[in-house]
């Protein structure tokens, strides 16, 4: 677990826990980490982002097979033991592949015109995120797309670890910092995905050969070959000597080089005058002090170390939140030689920023209640009503709010609510007769925890 008020299991932040592990020998402790991950795929047939419900509609990079792999050279289990697991995450990511035509695509997976197949991150829900409500239409309103394409690809970018990024962004103007509003996760074909794919086709047919399913190993090694052309094809940029992201939409490599270009090199993917390339590309355009930074140059201008990406986004440099800065917030999430905190009148401006709630229907009880938006308060549940609706867009999997939580909801005492589990959403809500919306935190909210029985 992270820690800090990500208080449950997260998919890949816990390979980088089961490293350590491996490193101090706790092979037990790696193996039962595993035991779970493939409880969740029998259970739900993939790994969600975390284990809460209202995650169950993105994963993360699939990186169960590494994890299997860590304990498998202690001789703690048979290669083949999690090949049902491995089957079902590669399932879930290929869903729908078999039924694309060119220029196509189905949740995660896409068919180039030249009938490539590749695959992208995605989250079928599109709405706001139920952990960072107030974030996500505050971002949707800033923008000039339709909102419900903001929050997808606001989803998406969860699923990929790297949120966020502007990795992920539209291409800005010179000088122009990137802007959250027109994040596209969407339409980009990762290369540390398809990477991770790649190996996870290639080991599943080598476990096939082993237990002797010979038309298993055939068809997972074709699916291998086929996307080592295709990324070699869509994926590779000569002129960077790199590996980057590609833009299914407009058909275009992108030119930004983020450390995700090693990806193919931890793998196996990358040939050997490729490693070659990509360790001059590191050297010269990614290593800076403290860890690797980023380089646009390649688009003929440069980014300064301290890029801001909007009010929820990492600042500096385009990767992912590293594990250790997890538990401040996922509005802050900055590696630490950036960390600062906003200005006040950055943070009033934001606030003043907040769409304003809809209108709802004739209401017989009027009263309104505002609190800061700094509370970080979620929602979790809503229950019928235009206005509900249109204010929350999203439900989650909480208690059914009935007992003690309902008639502190209908109480209306200044600061009950808060003291407790249940909380209004921030800016404001009206109650009314036939308008009713529950928001709780997520913490305190055992509905929404994925727990393993027993």
């Amino acid at each position: 677990m992270p820690g800090g008020r990500f208080g449950e299991l997260y998919y890949w932040d816990s390979y980088f826990t089961m490293l350590g592990l491996e490193a101090s020998g706790r092979h037990d402790l790696v193996r039962a980490m595993a035991d779970n991950f493939a409880y969740l795929l029998d259970s739900y047939g993939l790994v969600p982002n975390g284990t809460r419900s209202y995650y169950l509609s993105r994963s993360q990079p699939p990186v169960f097979t590494l994890m299997t792999e860590l304990f498998e050279a202690q001789g703690l289990e048979p290669p083949h033991a999690y090949l049902p697991h491995l089957r079902a995450e590669h399932a879930f990511w290929m869903d729908g592949a078999e039924r694309l035509s060119p220029g196509t695509a189905h949740r995660r997976v896409v068919r180039l015109p030249d009938g490539s197949l590749l695959n992208r991150y995605w989250d079928d829900h599109a709405r706001p995120r139920e952990e960072s409500f107030l974030e996500d239409v505050v971002t949707a309103h800033r923008g000039d797309r339709p909102a419900h394409l903001v929050f997808r690809d606001l989803r998406a970018a969860a699923e990929s670890g790297w949120d966020f990024s502007s990795r992920w962004l539209d291409e800005s103007a010179p000088g122009m910092p990137a802007s959250l509003s027109t994040i596209r996760t969407t339409a980009i074909l990762p290369i540390d995905l398809n990477a991770l794919l790649w190996h996870a086709e290639t080991r599943l047919s080598a476990l096939c050969e082993r237990t002797g399913d010979a038309a298993g190993a055939a068809r997972y090694a074709a699916m291998a070959h086929a996307r080592r052309e295709a990324v070699e094809r869509h994926l590779w940029h000569p002129e960077l000597g790199a590996f980057v992201d590609y833009d299914w939409h407009r058909g275009a490599r992108r030119q930004c080089l983020t450390a995700a270009t090693v990806m193919p090199l931890f793998v196996g993917l990358a040939s050997d005058h490729q490693a070659a390339a990509i360790g001059a590309a590191l050297r010269t355009r990614l290593l800076a002090e403290g860890g690797t930074g980023h380089d646009l140059r390649a688009l003929g201008r440069a980014v300064g170390p301290a890029q801001r990406l909007g009010t929820a986004a990492v600042a500096g440099h385009p990767g992912p939140a590293p594990p250790w800065r997890r538990g401040a917030g996922a509005r802050d999430r900055r590696p630490l030689a950036v960390h600062r905190r906003r200005p006040l009148s950055a943070r009033i401006q934001a606030r003043r920023e907040i769409p304003a709630a809809p209108q709802g229907p004739p209401c017989t009880w009027r009263r309104r209640r505002r609190i800061s938006a700094a509370g970080r308060l979620r929602l979790d549940q809503r229950r019928g009503g235009d206005a509900a609706a249109a204010l929350s867009g999203a439900s989650g999997g909480g208690d059914a709010g009935r007992g003690w939580r309902e008639r502190q909801l209908r109480s209306g005492k200044p600061g009950t609510a808060a003291r407790g589990s249940v909380h209004w959403h921030p800016r404001c809500i009206d109650r009314c007769s036939g308008c009713h919306a529950q928001l709780v935190t997520p913490n305190h909210c055992i509905g929404n925890s994925i727990q393993k029985p027993g």
